[in-house]
């Protein structure tokens, strides 16, 4: 974690998450073009798919006979709050690890009201939230109080009543003078009683910035307002005389959103333009931060580069080296080879890219071949057509007309009726299905439910369609195969590979959990999913 001093204060950083935000959202503007058109002390502030990084920590404020955290982030297992949802980090374990364990801070600043300033205020103890710093006094401004709290605010139910019933808040004004040496100052706009807090000792000064700026390109353009401004004009004004006021002045600026570099100065330029630059005291940075700074680096290395590998068909050639595992106790297609002889017509269900179909040649005379996924059915074509296969676009239960002395069908839908209507008196089914309990580790560790209930599609089920359908089933196998992830590059293929299975992920929303994920592969060495797999061969009755 990053460290400033300031004359004999020092001034810790404990980071909770890092996210990434489309400044189009998170600055309400129209102009994607605004951070390229400005140098930044580091990638996190103008990332290559034109993204920013917001990092969601807490600031330690040192004196040497006062401990003041200012703003306690989202917290573990919040369910009220807009996004960052039922976190579990490590945070306060991180905050003690740095010599402030709970019990020691004495004093606590809020700089504003908003869901990821206070989560930690509280946490959960037998099922209730109770302070997690029982012996601090927890500074709002009175200002801040009156406009929010007569609002049926969930998350300040959780996060500050507690405190109030306990008696550990104290409103104050804002220019509340919090000890020697560290003050308030109005920072209204973003919030109406929002502060910045400032701190000096001997000849130098810091000046945290609360919300009052998201990115430093607001500095420059300070009429870019952020996503939850409630007042735009008054946050623009604010942002003028914060410039006007520390510009220039040796003051460093340590952004409460920031990522890495987070402080550095505001120096005018020759034409008077102002620039954020990392400069002034430095971070001490300790042997482990670096290598957290290597790891940052390596994650988004290895997302930007699954992000930007081709896809063609079911071809998952570019995990090779970055993710292995057993697969099922069977051949798929061996069995296939097997029945092939036999068989004068052949129709094969969504066959991707035509990948494992063009393998199996020759084929029979009447091969047809359904897939009904846009993007593979060029590439289905152009492979197949010189073995004189017809492609059709068709869903599983679309089936081109019988009859099929065989029909294949490997992860594609399985319509049992349909398959029925469409295999010829005797006809064979091979098929190999993905189960509902599918990489299901890998939905949990991300926080996204999985889309189907576990047990809605296995073997089980499936038999029992078939041979309803009028199949007598000859062959069933199920396994439940081991599948480990070898980096975070290979988890975020597997997620824009499949994406089905994890509605509503992006990387923005779920950078937290990714970034966790990446410190257990990086640690332990992979991360192991597992694959839920059954073969069913099936032969319609004469």
């Amino acid at each position: 974690m990053a460290m400033w001093r300031i004359g004999t204060t020092t001034i810790h950083k404990v980071v909770e998450a890092e996210v990434a935000v489309s400044p189009t959202v998170a600055l309400r503007t129209e102009d994607t073009a605004l951070l390229k058109r400005y140098p930044w002390p580091g990638p996190g502030y103008s990332r290559a798919d034109g993204s920013f990084l917001i990092s969601v920590h807490g600031l330690v404020v040192d004196t040497g006979t006062r401990r003041i955290l200012v703003d306690t982030c989202v917290g573990n297992g919040r369910v009220s709050v807009p996004m960052l949802r039922m976190l579990d980090t490590a945070w306060l374990e991180d905050l003690t690890a740095l010599g402030y364990p709970p019990e020691s801070i004495d004093t606590v600043v809020c700089t504003h009201l908003h869901f990821d300033h206070v989560g930690w205020n509280t946490r959960l103890v037998d099922g209730k939230w109770a302070p997690t710093f029982p012996r601090a006094r927890h500074l709002v401004t009175r200002v801040e109080w009156d406009h929010w709290s007569g609002e049926n605010d969930a998350g300040l139910e959780d996060t500050m009543r507690p405190l109030v019933r306990a008696g550990l808040v104290d409103l104050v004004a804002t220019d509340h003078q919090v000890c020697d040496g560290v003050r308030l100052e109005a920072a209204p706009g973003h919030t109406p009683g929002q502060v910045a807090v400032v701190v000096e000792s001997g000849e130098e000064r810091a000046v945290i910035t609360g919300d009052l700026v998201h990115h430093p390109v607001q500095f420059i353009e300070p009429d870019v307002p952020s996503l939850a401004d409630v007042d735009a004009t008054v946050a623009a004004a604010t942002r003028r005389a914060f410039v006007t006021r520390y510009a220039d002045t040796g003051t460093l600026v340590i952004g409460t959103h920031f990522p890495a570099p987070t402080a550095g100065l505001l120096r005018r330029g020759g034409d008077g333009t102002v620039r954020f630059v990392a400069d002034g005291p430095r971070p001490v940075r300790s042997p482990a931060d670096r290598r957290r700074e290597v790891a940052d680096e390596d994650f988004e290395t290895r997302v930007e580069e699954a992000r930007q590998a081709t896809m063609t068909g079911w071809d998952f050639g570019w995990l090779k080296g970055r993710a292995d595992g057993e697969g099922p106790f069977w051949d798929y297609e061996r069995h296939a080879r097997a029945l092939l002889p036999r068989a004068e017509s052949l129709l094969d269900i969504d066959t991707g890219g035509g990948e494992l179909l063009a393998s199996l040649a020759p084929l029979p005379p009447r091969t047809v071949a359904t897939e009904n996924w846009m993007p593979n059915l060029p590439l289905a074509r152009q492979r197949l057509s010189s073995l004189g296969v017809e492609v059709q676009r068709a869903a599983g239960s679309d089936l081109p007309p019988g009859p099929f002395d065989l029909i294949l069908n490997r992860h594609g839908l399985l319509d049992a009726a349909s398959v029925r209507a469409a295999l010829a008196p005797g006809g064979r089914l091979l098929t190999q299905q993905v189960g509902s309990r599918n990489q299901l580790e890998l939905n949990e560790a991300l926080g996204i439910p999985s889309p189907a209930d576990s047990g809605s599609w296995t073997l089980a089920v499936a038999v029992r369609a078939l041979e309803d359908a009028g199949l007598h089933v000859t062959t069933a196998r199920e396994a439940m195969s081991p599948y480990t992830f070898r980096d975070i590059g290979a988890v975020f293929y597997q997620l824009r590979a499949i994406p089905w299975q994890f509605p509503g992920f992006e990387l923005a929303g779920h950078e937290t959990a990714l970034r966790r994920l990446d410190r257990h592969i990086r640690s332990t060495g992979g991360f192991t999913v597992h694959d839920h797999r059954f073969l069913i061969e099936a032969r319609a009755r004469s």
